[in-house]
């Protein structure tokens, strides 16, 4: 089987990993799925990519964004931050709720849609405004649209 290298340089042979995968079976079939059909296409594929952090994936969207009024930065920035004690007054109650408390701490490849609808349910349920709740949901989808285009992700969870 060819190899391949990473966008950071290491190289792959391709060989399956009996310690990753319980059968050579299983990570042939992982292989067909996964890596075979972008090397078709000439994309690099990094296994630890989405392992990125979603604060830090949001982190950095924010930071290439450019085209953003301050005024609207300074939101987002806000929106996207750990809870602090200033934000934990001003958002107690609903602090547990905050994107950050929700997916800040989880690797981008380990968001689920499910993980989504139910943060969505949950901010409902709370009684947040149908308006905060589309705009916090926004804020998600595009960092994590983000993280597609930078080749973390296969596809937005958020989609």
């Amino acid at each position: 089987m060819p190899g391949w290298r990473n966008p950071d340089g290491t190289e792959h042979n391709g060989t399956p990993d009996r310690e990753t995968f319980p059968t050579k079976k299983a990570a042939n079939a992982w292989l067909a799925v996964n890596v075979l059909p972008k090397l078709a296409r000439g994309i690099g594929v990094d296994p630890n990519a989405g392992k990125v952090l979603f604060r830090d994936a949001a982190a950095q969207w924010l930071a290439g964004r450019h085209d953003l009024k301050a005024t609207t930065r300074a939101a987002y920035k806000e929106a996207l931050a750990p809870t602090t004690e200033d934000t934990a007054t001003r958002h107690k109650p609903l602090a547990h709720l905050r994107i950050d408390n929700v997916f800040g701490g989880y690797p981008v490849n380990g968001i689920r849609r499910q993980h989504i609808s139910e943060w969505i349910a949950a901010m409902i349920a709370a009684g947040k405004k149908p308006s905060t709740v589309r705009n916090a949901y926004f804020l998600v989808r595009q960092v994590l649209g983000q993280a597609v285009a930078d080749g973390l992700l296969d596809a937005n969870p958020a989609d």
